[in-house]
């Protein structure tokens, strides 16, 4: 699952089947205070991103029906560590904040240098929020004390599941993976129970019905070690590439038109992208053909890439009245007016973690 699609989860407030819908605040800030409140968030974002993603590998073993993944055919490879550890360096020396480490087109168990990268990371851990997005499986390949060290540097694990049992999972995913995901979940909630880890536990169902989740066996024997963020039966096109076709009955496919909206897009507007090689997409999450190149941090620091005209000029496409072809039936468009007009955000630094995790 992509930073966009965790980030519209959050901030759209999706329904869980389960949870209670809950009423709006009654101290819901006034139309003139949410505009301080992002106007302020603009002018952090005029000099740095909120959140940085770097895809330390662009492999993934699940070939998931509504994920481009399996169509988009790149070299396989892995950044090595002199970029990394560049990228890490840059975050760093402009303040630090929420780091997604492979939460693009990637799983981080796929990353062959995963551990030597965690080693960098803790060195720095006081300036990072480090969280990814993973469906698990490879988990298997490490030991209980690889994986508590890892565990232990992240603040925030989101893993994507496909379904409840078997014949979902590997429906959704395209393989047959269920048992060894489960083992995976029950051993990471035994670890980190074990050793009083901080780390977040957060659980994203990909499903044909999402009203079967919260009443599921597999929920039950998970218990309480893990939140139920999401459990989603409608997909999107990522830029035309998957079709109503691509998905089983009972998973949905939804169309927007957004070529007339002229409000800037929340996540281009926050979340700086890096890709394997170091070139920077302006939208991580649906240009899986990296059709918007805006910068590279080979040769570049963060904050030059950041403040660069093809950088900007992509963040500030829509309000430009100049929307990319990928963005125009986007149904993960966010407005900047409604993601950052949140009185939780009044005081929000990046370092304080993800922006949309925030009160």
């Amino acid at each position: 699952m992509s930073l966009l699609d965790r980030v519209v989860d959050k901030l759209k407030a999706p329904f869980v089947p389960g949870s209670a819908k809950t009423a709006p605040a009654a101290n819901e800030p006034s139309e003139a205070e949410k505009r301080a409140i992002r106007d302020r968030i603009l002018d952090i974002i005029a000099e740095r991103p909120l959140d940085l993603n770097i895809e330390t590998s662009n492999f993934c073993a699940a070939s998931c029906v509504f994920c481009p993944n399996s169509k988009v055919k790149r070299h396989k490879t892995t950044m090595d560590m002199e970029l990394f550890r560049k990228v890490i360096d840059d975050y760093v020396a402009i303040g630090g904040g929420a780091l997604g480490v492979s939460s693009m087109q990637s799983d981080v168990f796929s990353d062959k240098l995963l551990l030597e990268r965690i080693r960098y990371i803790a060195q720095h851990k006081a300036s990072l929020y480090v969280y990814t997005t993973t469906f698990l499986a490879g988990a298997s390949k490490f030991s209980d004390e690889d994986l508590t060290f890892i565990l232990s540097n992240f603040d925030q694990f989101q893993i994507s599941l496909g379904g409840t049992d078997k014949d979902q999972y590997r429906q959704m995913y395209g393989i047959n993976a269920f048992d060894v995901v489960k083992r995976q979940l029950l051993r990471i909630a035994k670890l980190v129970r074990d050793n009083n880890l901080p780390v977040k536990l957060s659980l994203y169902f990909r499903t044909t019905d999402a009203s079967t989740i919260m009443s599921s066996d597999l929920m039950k024997e998970l218990g309480e070690s893990y939140g139920v963020v999401e459990a989603r039966d409608t997909f999107f096109s990522w830029g035309g590439i998957i079709s109503q076709d691509d998905l089983p009955d009972g998973a949905k496919l939804q169309l927007v038109d957004n070529s007339q909206v002229r409000s800037d897009c929340a996540v281009s507007m926050a979340s700086l992208s890096v890709n394997v090689d170091g070139s920077i997409v302006g939208c991580g999450c649906v240009d899986w053909n990296a059709q918007h190149v805006i910068g590279n941090l080979t040769n570049n620091t963060i904050k030059e890439a950041w403040t660069a005209r093809p950088a900007v000029e992509f963040r500030t496409a829509f309000s430009r009245g100049a929307v990319p072809d990928l963005c125009k039936d986007c149904s993960l468009y966010l407005s900047v007016d409604d993601a950052f007009g949140k009185r939780a955000l009044k005081d929000y630094k990046p370092t304080d973690g993800l922006y949309y995790n925030q009160g």
